[in-house]
C-alpha cells in the first residue's frame, strides 16, 4: 500500500512564507503579497487598479511554508477556509460562504482555476500543491473579465511553465510518522526546435495516526503522486502555445474518525442493546474499533492547451481547451466491530472546458470580452451492503429506547427469529445517479482612466445553464425468504386485486422500512443569470490609494443528486449576492512595507448549503450529500494583510480578519433531535465560517560563514470557535485553536543548495480541524489536528 520516495529527491521546506530577497541578494522567501488586482490573471500594481481584496502567495512562499494542502495553504489567509475530511468531501469558504461539493449537482462558491482553466470539482487540487508560480486568493465575487464568475470569491494556482536554460530542482523531506515528501523538476530546451520542456513529479506519504484497536492497524495513512509533463513554444513573433498533461494518484487508508459525544440517542440506544462499548470520544486519543478500515482513491487525468495570439498592437486573443476525467472510489466501514454495515461510492465527473477572451489596451481604455463554455458528465454508484447483525442494531435500538433493560443477551433470539441474520446479510441498497451538464457565460469588462490618479471598472455576466439527471435505489442480493414471515409478501396479490397498497404490513415492506423506499427519479432544470460590478479607485499619493466595489453575483441552481428524504425538494434555487467592499492600500515607494484594509458587506439569497441525507429507514446514512437553500444570509467584517521588511535581517507578515456571516433567516434547519427540517438558525452564525481568523509569520538572517546564511523563523495561525455542520448539532462544535510552527536552517548565499530542521505545532496543540457524519445529523466523527512533528529538508537546484 505505501510506498517509498527516493531520497534523492528533496523536500518543501516548513518555513514561514517571509522575506522576498534579503540584503546582499541572498536567496530567501517572500511575505505574502497584498494585492489589489482589477480580476485579470496577471499579477497588476496594487496602487493602480481597481479590485476586491487579494491576497498573493508566490510559489516560493507556497514552498517555503510546506503547503502541500489546501489547508496548509490557507492558514496563511485569514478569513478563508478550507473543510471536509476527504478529497470528494472537501469545500471552500471566503468570508464565511462556501460549501463542499459531495453532491454532484452542486458548484462550489468559490472559483477555482488552475493554469487560468476553472475547475468545476475542487477535489482536484487533493492530490498535491506543486511547482507553482504562484496562489492567489480574491475575496469577493470579481469582476467579468475571465472564467465563469462566482458570488463568493475566487482561488487562482499559477503552475510554473517552462522557461528557457537547463535547470534541476531535487527537493526531499522526511519526517516522524513515516513522512516523506519528494519534488523533482526537469526544464530544458528540446534541441534546437523552439520547443521548451518541463516535466514535474511530486509524491508524499505518511503512515497513520490513528490506531485501529480492532486488529492494532494505524489507519488514516496519506500516499499522494501528482505529474506534470508541459510544453511550450512560440510558432511566430505573435504567438505562443501552452500544452500541460497532469496526472493525480491518491490511494491509501484513510479516513476513519472517533465518534464525538455526547452521541445521539438512537446510536447510544443501539449501541446499549449490542452491548458495544465504543473507545472513546476525544480525536486526540486517535483510537478506533472498525473491522473495516476506510480506504479511498481518486484519479486525475487532464489535458489543457493555452494559444494566445496578438492579433494587433493593442488586442490580443486568448483561447484555453481543457478536457479532464476526475474519478473517486472509497470504500467505508460502519466504524464499529460489528458486522452492520460496509458501503462503497464511486463517482466519475468528466468535463470539458474552452474559453475565448479577446483583451484590448488603449492609452486609458482597457476592455476585455469573452465567452465560456463548460461541458459536464458525472456518472456515481453508492452501495450499502448489510451484515449480519444489523437486524439487531437498529430494531434493538428502537427496543431499548422503549425499555431500556432489553438488550441482545436477553431479546437478540426474538428479532433473529423475525429477521434471521440470513436474511440480510449481504443484501445491497444500490443508488445510481447521474447528470449531464451545460453551462454558456458570455462576459464584458472595461477599465477607464479618468486621470492620472482615478479610474473606473464596470463589467456583466450572462450565464445559462441546462441539467438533466437521474437517481433511483433498489436492493438487491440477501436472502429474504429465509425469514419466516416471507409469506406476508403474497399479501401483495391481495392488496392489488382489492386496489389498497399494504406493502407497509408485509416483510419486504419490513425490510424498505429498515434500508429505505425503492425510488426513481428524473429530472432537468434550466437557469439564467446575469452578474455585475462597479469599482474605482483613487490614488491618494505615490504610496497610497482607496477604492469602492459594487457587485451582483449569481449562481445557477440544480438538482439534488442523491435519495433526498420527504423535505428536500428535488431540486435547489440559484444562489444570488448583492454588497459592497471598500479599501484603503499602502505600498512604500521602496516596496519594503504593504498594506491593505478592506471592509465588505454582502446579502445573499437562497444560500446553497450541503447537509445531510437522513434517508427513510432505520438505518442512519452517513451521507452529506443534500442541497438545501438558506433563504437569507448577511455578510460584513474587516480584512487586513501587511507585510515588511524590517532593518537588513528581519521580515515579517500577517493578517487578520473578522467576519459576521449570519443565516438571517433560516427557519428550516435539519434538527438533530426530530431528524425533520424544523429548527430555526435566524439569527446564527454560518457552519465553517469562524469570525476571527490570523496569521502571523516571520524570518531573522544571522551571520554569514563560509559563503552561507543561517536563519531563523516561525509562523503562527488561530482561528476562533464555530460549527462545522449546517445543522449546527452539538458535537459539530469545533473550538479555537492556534497552531505554532518554528524552524531553523542554512542555505547557500547562491541558489543551490539548502538544509533546514522544522518542527511543525510546536506546542503540541490539540485541536478539531473539522468533523464529518458518521451516522447521520446529530452524529459526528471529529478529525483532530495534526499532532507535533519534527523534520529535516534538504534541497538542490542545478541551472541558472
Amino acid at each position: 500500500m505505501r510506498r517509498f520516495i527516493l531520497p534523492a529527491l528533496c523536500c518543501f521546506s516548513t518555513a514561514s512564507p517571509v522575506l522576498a530577497q534579503s540584503a546582499g541578494g541572498s536567496p530567501s522567501r517572500s511575505l505574502a503579497e497584498v494585492q489589489v488586482t482589477a480580476g485579470s490573471t496577471a499579477v497588476k500594481d496594487l496602487l493602480d487598479t481597481p479590485g476586491s481584496s487579494t491576497v498573493l502567495l508566490t510559489g516560493q512562499s507556497v514552498e517555503a511554508s510546506s503547503s502541500q494542502t489546501l489547508t496548509d495553504l490557507f492558514k496563511q489567509v485569514p478569513g478563508v477556509t478550507n473543510f471536509g475530511t476527504t478529497a470528494r468531501n472537501s469545500g471552500l469558504s471566503v468570508r464565511g460562504l462556501g460549501n463542499t461539493q459531495f453532491n454532484d449537482g452542486v458548484s462550489s462558491s468559490v472559483g477555482l482555476y488552475v493554469d487560468g482553466v476553472y475547475q468545476p470539482r475542487q477535489a482536484v487540487l487533493a492530490m498535491g500543491l506543486y511547482d507553482l508560480d504562484y496562489a492567489e486568493v480574491r475575496r469577493g465575487p470579481q469582476d467579468a473579465s475571465y472564467g465563469l464568475g462566482s458570488t463568493a470569491g475566487d482561488l487562482l494556482v499559477q503552475t510554473r511553465a517552462p522557461e528557457p536554460g537547463h535547470r534541476k530542482s531535487l527537493s526531499y523531506s522526511v519526517g516522524e510518522l513515516g513522512f516523506q515528501s519528494a519534488t523533482a523538476v526537469f526544464n530544458s530546451p528540446l534541441g534546437q526546435s523552439g520547443v521548451l520542456g518541463r516535466l514535474s513529479v511530486y509524491g508524499q506519504v505518511r503512515d497513520g495516526n490513528l490506531k485501529n484497536l480492532y486488529d492494532g492497524s494505524m489507519i488514516n495513512a496519506q500516499n499522494k503522486l501528482g505529474l506534470r509533463g508541459q510544453l511550450a513554444w512560440q510558432p511566430n513573433a505573435n504567438s505562443s502555445v501552452r500544452l500541460i498533461g497532469e496526472y493525480g494518484l491518491i490511494n491509501q487508508l484513510c479516513c476513519d474518525f472517533p465518534l464525538l459525544g455526547p452521541v445521539s440517542r438512537g446510536t447510544a440506544a443501539s449501541d446499549a442493546y449490542m452491548q458495544f462499548q465504543r473507545p472513546g470520544t476525544n480525536p486526540a486519543d486517535r483510537v478506533v474499533s472498525n473491522d473495516t478500515p476506510n480506504h479511498q482513491r481518486q484519479s486525475l487525468k487532464a489535458l489543457t492547451m493555452i494559444v494566445e495570439n496578438q492579433v494587433s498592437e493593442r488586442s490580443r486573443l486568448t483561447s484555453i481547451s481543457s478536457v479532464q476525467d476526475l474519478s473517486y472510489e472509497s470504500f467505508i466501514g460502519d466504524n464499529t466491530p460489528l458486522k452492520l454495515l460496509s458501503g462503497e461510492f464511486s463517482t466519475r465527473s468528466r468535463h470539458m472546458v474552452q474559453e475565448l477572451r479577446l483583451s484590448t489596451e488603449l492609452k486609458r481604455w482597457r476592455s476585455t470580452a469573452g465567452v465560456f463554455y463548460l461541458k459536464q458528465r458525472i456518472n456515481g454508484q453508492e452501495i450499502g451492503t448489510l451484515g449480519p447483525d444489523i437486524a439487531r442494531y437498529a430494531f434493538g435500538g428502537q427496543l431499548n429506547q422503549a425499555s431500556p433493560a432489553l438488550n441482545q443477551s436477553n431479546s437478540g433470539l426474538l428479532i433473529d427469529a423475525v429477521v434471521p441474520p440470513e436474511a440480510v446479510n449481504g443484501l445491497q441498497v444500490v443508488t445510481p445517479g447521474r447528470q449531464e451538464a451545460d453551462t454558456l457565460s458570455t462576459y464584458w469588462m472595461n477599465e477607464l482612466a479618468l486621470s492620472t490618479r482615478t479610474r473606473l471598472t464596470g463589467s456583466v455576466r450572462m450565464t445559462a445553464s441546462d441539467r438533466s439527471s437521474s437517481v433511483f435505489r433498489f436492493q438487491r442480493g440477501g436472502n429474504l425468504n429465509a425469514s419466516p414471515l416471507a409469506f406476508t409478501n403474497s399479501l401483495n396479490v391481495l392488496g392489488g386485486l382489492l386496489g389498497q397498497d399494504v406493502s407497509g404490513v408485509t416483510f419486504n415492506g419490513l425490510i424498505q422500512d429498515l434500508v429505505g423506499r425503492n425510488f426513481q427519479r428524473t429530472d432537468g432544470r434550466r437557469d439564467f443569470g446575469m452578474s455585475t460590478t462597479f469599482g474605482a479607485l483613487h490614488r491618494l499619493t505615490s504610496e497610497s490609494s482607496v477604492h469602492v466595489r459594487l457587485a451582483s453575483a449569481y449562481k445557477n441552481g440544480g438538482l439534488n443528486l442523491a435519495g433526498t428524504p420527504a423535505y428536500v425538494p428535488a431540486q435547489f434555487e440559484r444562489e444570488r449576492l448583492n454588497g459592497w467592499e471598500a479599501g484603503w492600500v499602502f505600498n512604500s515607494t521602496s516596496r519594503r512595507l504593504q498594506s491593505q484594509v478592506n471592509v465588505f458587506q454582502s446579502w445573499v439569497k437562497d444560500f446553497q448549503a450541503v447537509t445531510f441525507d437522513q434517508g427513510e429507514g432505520l438505518i442512519r446514512v452517513p451521507r452529506q450529500s443534500v442541497v438545501l437553500n438558506i433563504p437569507r444570509v448577511k455578510l460584513q467584517g474587516v480584512e487586513w494583510n501587511a507585510s515588511g521588511r524590517f532593518g537588513a535581517n528581519w521580515a515579517l507578515g500577517g493578517g487578520l480578519s473578522y467576519t459576521e456571516a449570519i443565516s438571517t433567516r433560516f427557519p428550516n434547519a435539519p434538527n438533530e433531535d426530530t431528524n425533520q427540517a424544523d429548527k430555526d438558525l435566524s439569527g446564527r452564525q454560518l457552519f465553517n465560517a469562524p469570525r476571527w481568523s490570523g496569521f502571523l509569520g516571520f524570518e531573522h538572517t544571522l551571520a554569514r560563514v563560509n559563503g552561507a546564511q543561517w536563519y531563523w523563523g516561525g509562523n503562527a495561525m488561530f482561528k476562533s470557535s464555530y460549527f462545522g455542520a449546517v445543522e449546527q448539532s452539538r458535537t459539530s462544535f469545533i473550538d479555537g485553536y492556534e497552531v505554532l510552527d518554528a524552524r531553523v536552517g542554512v542555505r547557500s548565499l547562491k541558489p543551490g543548495w539548502q538544509v533546514e530542521a522544522w518542527v511543525r505545532n510546536l506546542l503540541d496543540e490539540r485541536y478539531l480541524s473539522g468533523v464529518s457524519t458518521v451516522y447521520g445529523i446529530g452524529d459526528y466523527g471529529g478529525i483532530a489536528g495534526d499532532a507535533r512533528m519534527l523534520g529535516l529538508t534538504t534541497s538542490f537546484t542545478l541551472g541558472p
